[in-house]
This record gives structure tokens, C-alpha cells and sequence, in this order.
């Protein structure tokens, strides 16, 4: 019986994102190119369905797949007003009711944000379900944000908050066999050089050899260039300390690496 229930919830869930992307298919080439409050107007209706679909998922207990996600909110995206606005000010939109500013959000993170958890889990599926639950949560809490603080800050702390909240969910973390070919297409380029691909690969590996701690502090003050500052608020520590840990970090990354390019 709980199979079938779950089963019929599945596909009326399925149902709705396929209505829903015909929807957007059948929308998008009238989409209104007057004023500005003409086009908002016309991007409301379609994110207020769209919300509309993460909720019914979120009912039945079904994640909303990234690709449904990106489909959806990247049609919702207000371009005459977007590229000019801070993240801060796009935030304080959503605050505000205007939740189609989101997708800019999510444009401008989900690259970000999914090679966070990558670098972190290596298991792509889990990936893209920890990146869903950060936008899910940053709409589900969007009035704790502080328009004050850094919105940069803040979503790496939502990142992080459920990465742990995975972490200990699970009984018995599983290691995963990083595959290096995936990584480098994370943020790779083709064109580049062998040489300087194998030097990547050397890199990702002796970051993969790295404690849990510091290969997390290197991602989150080198790879997403937060402030030792900010840092600090989200491990709960000094800024000091997040240097002393940074400097521990590089030495032990660059002693790894070197022994793999011995090899």
C-alpha cells in the first residue's frame, strides 16, 4: 500500500513538471517587451506556479529535481533589472514578496554552490539534491536574512548547515571514488594544456587527501573567496584562528601534492 501511494505521488509530481515546462514552452514567446512593470507582472505569474510546484513536492515528500529547477526559475529571470542589483538588494526582493528575483540568485549560485558540496562529497547525485535544499531553504527562510550582512556569507552557511545536517543524518559515512575527469569539468576548460590539466588533477587529488576541516576552509577562503571574517562566523571562531587553520591547511595541501608529482 506505501509503495503505491508513493508510487501515485511520483507521477502526479511528474504530471505537474510536465505541464508545467509545456506551460513555460508555450509562454515564453509572448513574453511582453513594454515597461518594465508590464514584464515583472507577466514573470510573476509564472514563478507564483512555479512555487506553486515546489510546494506540492514538498507535501508529498519528493525533492524537486535541479533540472525541473533550472528549467523553471531560469524563465522567470527579470533581465532589465537583474544585472545592476547586488545580491544583498536581489535578497531583500525576495523578502519582499517578489520571489521570481530568486531565480537570479540561483543563476548566479548553483555553479558555486554545487562545487561546494562536489569538492566536499564527490558523489554527484547528492550534489545536486544538497544544492536543491539550499534554494528550497533560502525560500523557506528568507525572512531570518540579515539585509546588513554579506548574502555570500549566508547562503555558504545555509550550504554548510545541510552538508552537516547530511553528515549526520547518515549512520556510517560512505567514501567515494572521486572521478577526476568529472571534477575538472566542474570548472574546467578542454583547452587547456595537458600538462596543466595533470597539474589540476594532482591538485584535486592531494585536496581529496585533505581532513574534512581543512579542505573545507580552503574551499570556502580560496575557492569562494570569502573573507577570513566571515569565515570565522561560520566555523565559529576567530578570525585569527581561521588564518592559523588556512596556513595548516596550504602547508599540508602543498607537502601532499608534491609527494603525487613525485610518483
Amino acid at each position: 500500500m506505501a509503495s503505491t501511494l508513493k508510487a501515485t505521488k511520483y507521477s502526479c509530481c511528474n504530471k505537474i513538471d510536465s505541464f508545467f515546462e509545456r506551460s513555460l514552452t508555450t509562454l515564453s514567446p509572448h513574453e511582453p517587451q513594454g515597461p518594465f512593470e508590464e514584464v515583472e507582472a507577466f514573470h510573476g505569474k509564472i514563478s507564483t506556479f512555479f512555487i506553486f510546484l515546489v510546494t506540492i513536492r514538498q507535501k508529498c515528500g519528493i525533492p524537486l529535481q535541479i533540472t525541473h529547477t533550472r528549467i523553471g526559475m531560469k524563465q522567470v529571470l527579470i533581465r532589465k533589472q537583474a544585472p545592476t542589483m547586488t545580491d544583498e538588494q536581489l535578497m531583500n526582493e525576495v523578502q519582499q514578496g517578489k520571489l521570481n528575483t530568486l531565480s537570479v540568485l540561483f543563476e548566479r549560485y548553483k555553479g558555486q554552490i554545487y562545487g561546494f558540496f562536489f569538492r566536499l562529497t564527490y558523489d554527484q547525485s547528492l550534489c545536486d539534491d544538497l544544492t536543491q535544499q539550499v534554494f528550497e531553504r533560502i525560500l523557506r527562510y528568507r525572512h531570518s536574512y540579515n539585509p546588513t550582512h554579506s548574502f555570500r556569507s549566508w547562503i555558504f552557511q545555509i550550504a554548510r548547515n545541510i552538508r552537516l545536517d547530511h553528515l549526520k543524518r547518515q549512520k556510517m559515512p560512505m567514501k567515494t571514488t572521486p572521478n577526476w575527469d568529472r571534477i575538472q569539468g566542474v570548472e574546467g576548460n578542454v583547452s587547456e594544456s595537458i600538462e596543466k590539466r595533470e597539474q589540476l588533477e594532482a591538485l584535486e587529488k592531494a585536496l581529496h587527501l585533505l581532513t574534512d576541516d581543512q579542505r573545507e576552509v580552503l574551499l570556502l577562503t580560496r575557492y569562494q573567496k570569502l573573507k577570513y571574517e566571515e569565515v570565522g562566523r561560520l566555523l565559529g571562531c576567530s578570525e585569527g584562528a581561521v588564518k592559523v587553520k588556512v596556513y595548516r591547511a596550504i602547508r599540508q595541501l602543498r607537502t601532499i601534492f608534491f609527494k603525487l608529482d613525485k610518483l
